[in-house]
Order: structure tokens, then sequence, then C-alpha cells
């Protein structure tokens, strides 16, 4: 259902779901600890496996941009209104927190031919 919905679902879809992946606590809103967790392992896993072109940000900087940009009412903490308004409005943070499966380019490394069992 999941992979589905972000294939397939809309915008405000995947960022629905993108919300309640950041909301680790589920109680409705980001903090910013919980916003610098999921981005430091963004990190991580996109250096670890170099499948996209990471940010000259680091993680912490992306997380102090993205709440200086979501978090209009200025409480520390960033609401499911909030998180979607501002990530349609702001193709950088769509892109930052939108986990888009169509998003993602990976390539993969060709087989040499000794690799491929060929003589040639």
């Amino acid at each position: 259902m999941a992979i589905s919905l972000l294939i397939e679902g809309s915008a405000v879809e995947k960022l629905h779901w993108s919300f309640k992946l950041y909301d680790k606590d589920k109680d409705g809103a980001i903090t910013r600890e919980e916003m610098l967790e999921i981005m430091k392992a963004v990190y991580k896993m996109g250096v670890a496996a170099a499948l996209t072109i990471l940010d000259p940000l680091t993680a912490e900087e992306c997380t102090n941009r993205i709440f200086v940009r979501l978090d209009k009412d200025n409480n520390a903490i960033i609401s499911l209104e909030e998180f979607i308004e501002g990530a349609l409005d702001d193709e950088w943070i769509r892109e930052m927190v939108e986990c888009d499966p169509s998003t993602v380019k990976v390539d993969r490394p060709q087989q040499k031919d000794a690799d491929l069992g060929s003589n040639a």
C-alpha cells in the first residue's frame, strides 16, 4: 500500500505519508529533533548507497532551513498543515521531505564481460 501511494499518489498524499515518517512519536507535529534524526538517516543512506545527489548543506543546516520556511507560527514544531502547504509552495523543501521513489536515480554498475562468463 505505501509503495503504491508513493508511486501513484497525489503530491498531497505523498506529503501526508512523508509527514507520518518524520512525526516519529505520532503526536501530530514534527519537532526539530525528529526532523534532524530523519535527515541524518537520509544523508547516511544517500552517502552509503550513492542513490541521490545530496544537498550541499549538512543535515543540521537542512533541518534549520526547513524549520525557518515551514514553522510559520514559530512554535518550534511543524504541523501537518504547515508541512503540506510549505512543501507544495517550495520545490526545494518538497524534494527534501517527500519520499518519492520516482525522484531517486539508481545507477547500476555495468558488469564486465568476464563477470557474465563471456570470453569477449
